[in-house]
């Protein structure tokens, strides 16, 4: 026995027979009966299972009773509701939707759950400098809501596991050679959401042959503002010898690069960014014996 999806007052059964006279010649017999002017309801959700910022559709079908109905939507956690049958939602946590209808006599409830799924996020850890001696060089990340993570490097070097938070990197001579290497986290979306998330760490190596001066004359780059729309001032403070700067995309590719020579405590230089693609890029400084390095984001 089973009900009619279409009409749950109404119930289909099936059974075999055969005649008293038969010695096992089966037959089946089908019949259906209803519960005339029962009061029912039944709820639904489309999809039942969102991204975050996602809508679902609610429906509500109502059979039998007096026929004028009247509708109370409210939620679990609280926070939702409607007088309509067939709201459309936008949870942000994971809802259950209670429909309670009435047909003047009697409500009936019902409920439906909507799961909410949050899109990744990933943290490829704090820009780092190492001395370019280093053969190994230890990273954890950070990522969540993510159906599969996965490091990527712009140099010559390797992960020694690229699917796990906790790895290690191993550098190429080309990112010693080049004097830094951009690690990229991504962070792979949990159905339905779709996407990803990705983060950049910077590895600069330097090659810790120098001394460190005092704090107050230590070399050092600042960008201003950053993120920056049209132009950004380069500070370079503590520079007692002439230095290169070079500004390069994610991809490795320099799109810019002049000298600057010392001038008292600090030199500025203003650098047009017109013409260039939103992004993040690297700053870079090299002297004799250091590089220092900055992200600038153009947006």
């Amino acid at each position: 026995m089973c009900i009619d999806p279409a009409n749950p007052t109404t119930f289909w059964y099936t059974q075999e027979y055969y005649a008293t006279t038969s010695d096992g010649n089966w037959s089946t017999r089908i019949g259906s009966f209803t519960f005339q002017n029962v009061f029912s309801t039944t709820v639904s959700a489309t999809p039942t299972s969102i991204c975050a910022g996602n809508t679902s559709q609610l429906d509500l079908i109502a059979y039998g009773g007096s026929g004028n109905y009247t509708y109370s939507w409210s939620s679990i956690p609280a926070g939702f509701t409607s007088n309509i049958a067939d709201p459309v939602v936008t949870p942000s946590d994971t809802t259950l939707y209670i429909a309670a209808t009435s047909d003047g006599t009697s409500t009936r409830y019902d409920t439906i759950m909507v799961k909410v799924v949050v899109p990744p996020t990933a943290n490829a850890g704090a820009d780092t400098m190492v001395c370019d001696y280093v053969t190994s060089i230890p990273i954890i990340g950070i990522a969540t809501n993510a159906r599969i993570t996965g490091w990527g490097t712009s140099g010559d070097g390797h992960f020694t596991d690229p699917l796990s938070l906790i790895t290690t990197y191993i550098p190429g001579s080309g990112d010693k050679t080049t004097g830094s290497v951009t690690l990229t986290l991504v962070a792979f979306a949990k159905p339905p959401c779709t996407g990803k998330a990705t983060d950049t760490r910077i590895v600069t190596f330097d090659p810790c042959t120098s001394v460190p001066e005092a704090s107050q004359n230590a070399l050092r780059l600042e960008l201003n503002p950053n993120p920056a729309d049209n132009l950004v001032n380069i500070t370079i403070s503590g520079l007692k010898e002439q230095a290169k700067i070079t500004l390069t995309g994610m991809d490795g590719i320099a799109h810019n690069s002049f000298v600057v020579e010392p001038s008292g405590q600090q030199v500025v230089k203003q650098l047009n960014l017109t013409g260039y693609s939103k992004g993040i890029y690297v700053v870079r400084l090299k002297t004799t014996d250091k590089i220092l390095t900055e992200k600038l984001v153009i947006r």
